[in-house]
This record gives C-alpha cells, sequence and structure tokens, in this order.
C-alpha cells in the first residue's frame, strides 16, 4: 500500500473511531443523568461526579465529532446561494467555501494547541468538586479542529480535482 493510501486510510479511522466515541459519550451521558436524577428523586442520593463529568463530555463530543460530521457534509452549510449559482460557479463556491473552513480550523488548532501546552505548563485545573487538569480538555478541543482542518482540506482539494476535470 502507497505511504499516501496508507496515511488516507489511517486518518479516515481515526476519524471514524473518534464518531465511535462520541456516541459512546452521548450513550453515558444520557445512563448517567439517568441514574443521578432515580439517585436524586427517589432515594435522596445523587451521583456527585455526575455533572462535573457530563460537562466534560460535553466539551468533548462536538469536538470529536466534527471532523466525521464535515467528511459526511451534514456539518452546518449555507447552500440557498450556491445553488442559484450555475455549475462553474457553485463549483468556485465550494473550493472557496472549503478553504475558508481550512483556513479558520488551522487557526483556532494553533490557538487551541498554544492554550494546552499554556494550561499544562501552568498547572492550571477546573473548576469543581473533582478538579482535574483544564489542559486534557483542551487538549481534545485541539485535537479535535486537528482533525477537521485535516478533511477540509481533504474536500478542498478534492474540489480543486473536481473542478479541473469538469472544465
Amino acid at each position: 500500500m502507497r505511504r499516501t493510501a496508507w496515511l488516507s486510510a489511517t486518518y479516515d479511522g481515526l476519524v471514524t473511531a473518534c464518531a465511535v466515541v462520541v456516541g459512546i459519550f452521548i450513550l453515558l451521558t444520557v445512563v448517567l443523568v439517568t441514574s443521578d436524577v432515580v439517585g436524586r428523586y427517589f432515594f435522596a442520593a445523587p451521583i456527585g461526579w455526575v455533572f462535573e463529568v457530563t460537562e466534560h463530555i460535553l466539551v468533548c463530543v462536538p469536538f470529536l465529532g466534527m471532523a466525521w460530521l464535515a467528511r459526511r457534509g451534514e456539518h452546518v452549510r449555507i447552500e440557498i446561494v450556491v445553488q442559484m449559482l450555475p455549475p462553474r460557479w457553485s463549483r468556485r463556491a465550494d473550493i472557496l467555501a472549503n478553504l475558508l473552513s481550512t483556513l479558520v480550523c488551522a487557526t483556532a488548532t494553533y490557538y487551541a494547541v498554544a492554550a494546552t501546552l499554556d494550561h499544562f505548563t501552568r498547572g492550571i485545573v477546573t473548576y469543581g468538586i473533582y478538579p482535574m487538569p483544564k489542559f486534557l480538555l483542551i487538549a481534545v478541543v485541539a485535537f479535535g479542529l486537528g482533525l477537521t482542518t485535516i478533511e477540509f482540506l481533504r474536500q478542498t482539494l478534492a474540489a480543486l480535482k473536481a473542478n479541473r476535470e469538469a472544465s
């Protein structure tokens, strides 16, 4: 297998694995919150750590799922204008949108990595009953943004290729 094919397959597997983790996190959140509510209202025994864990999960879910949604084209897109354009201009708008998305995600990734390193070196922890190193949460944000940057870059390159072939 060529190196680029292997790298592409590895990336696709990583994005899919993140989507599976998101699904597990959502199910875990449902179970934890339900258990906490039942414990609190029927047994007067809430589970103290559930709120904090679900807060952390809610940080992870969107960022771990972004690249998968972008790959499937299920992220937020405003298509009303693009649909009214002639095919040639529609392809160009797609290239521009993907390129801008790549640049925005790359910039956000840069700052998320910088924040991760800053929080790590300063030893900042989350607030709450059970504090944890905050850099771990920000690292998930950086990781998800990095994967999404790669996804939009791939889509930009695919759109450029499709535009060349259609011209």
